[in-house]
């Protein structure tokens, strides 16, 4: 079935708003943007933060950039990010999921759906809680060039930038390249050093970019977030938040990593019986994901 917009784009002149873009000038600064969904996003008091990575994200990228994302959207900050394959979709679809708001910047035209797989998500579920915007004229194909593009007005709208994946040649480190230029904090995530998908992150982190050693840095580390540091929004589920006791008992154990069945059978306390239907609730609620390592959140 086709997917249809939820509204027409709309072009929005940036010459009256000196604030937002802050940084670019000249010929990197550009005359306007197309827009898709809710325009309050580009007023100049909204927090923003922008997250991406690698489009060949591993299982621990992804859910890094799923729970930054969800963390950013409970505390009300925008989530930034390219609509790619990986780290951006991931990023884009969980503050969604999370009934929060998220930016999308193109580097195609407004009604052009790249990947095509992105269609639901670049037409429908982004522009109904968030904003969808581009440079280039409707119709722009996706061109290799307008990707580093892009980049510059993904770093130019956000007050951080925090690299989650990427091997040395990643757009991703563009990305972060342009957050430093303009004076916005650049964070990245530590990862394995037999991991390609970490090398770009840990090169930023040699080179100075702060260290993302847990998500609550984000806060700490970033001075237009710190009046949002406290105690954490999401994890704290009470027990009238499921059907069972037993389901609550289970989500104070999990963490983001895999925990295979028997490990948590013996954390909770639970018998094969209760541990199964919590599982199976949680997965259906979407508070769970199933992998080969065993049983995580989301």
């Amino acid at each position: 079935m086709p997917v249809a917009p939820i509204d027409s784009p709309q072009y929005f002149s940036l010459r009256e708003k000196s604030g937002l873009l802050a940084g670019l000038a000249g010929g990197d600064r550009p005359q306007g943007l197309w827009a898709l969904g809710d325009p309050g996003l580009l007023q100049n008091d909204v927090l923003r933060v922008a997250v991406v990575g690698a489009r060949r994200a591993t299982p621990y990228g992804i859910s890094v950039a799923e729970r930054l994302a969800i963390e950013l959207a409970a505390k009300g900050v925008v989530v930034v990010s390219g609509l790619a394959y990986g780290i951006d979709a991931a990023a884009h679809r969980a503050a969604v999921r999370a009934g929060g708001r998220t930016l999308a910047v193109l580097g195609t035209g407004i009604d052009v759906v790249y990947p095509a797989s992105h269609r639901r998500l670049q037409l429908v579920e982004i522009p109904r809680q968030g904003l969808v915007v581009s440079e280039f004229s409707p119709g722009t194909p996706a061109l290799a060039h307008h990707f580093p593009q892009r980049n510059r007005l993904v770093a130019a709208l956000a007050a951080a930038v925090v690299v989650v994946e990427g091997d040395i040649d990643s757009g991703a480190l563009i990305t972060a390249r342009w957050g430093a230029d303009l004076g916005r904090e650049v964070l990245a995530v530590p990862g394995s050093i037999h991991s390609a998908m970490s090398r770009g992150p840990n090169k930023l982190i040699r080179d100075g970019a702060i260290p993302l050693t847990q998500i609550e840095d984000i806060f700490e580390e970033v001075p237009a977030l710190r009046r949002l540091a406290g105690p954490r929004v999401l994890g704290k589920n009470p027990p009238a938040a499921f059907e069972t006791p037993a389901a609550a008992r289970l989500l104070e154990k999990l963490s983001f990593d895999p925990v295979s069945f028997d490990v948590l059978l013996e954390m909770t306390g639970l018998t094969v019986e209760e541990l199964n239907g919590a599982l199976l609730e949680m997965e259906v609620r979407g508070f769970v994901q199933s992998e080969p390592g065993g049983y995580r959140r989301r």
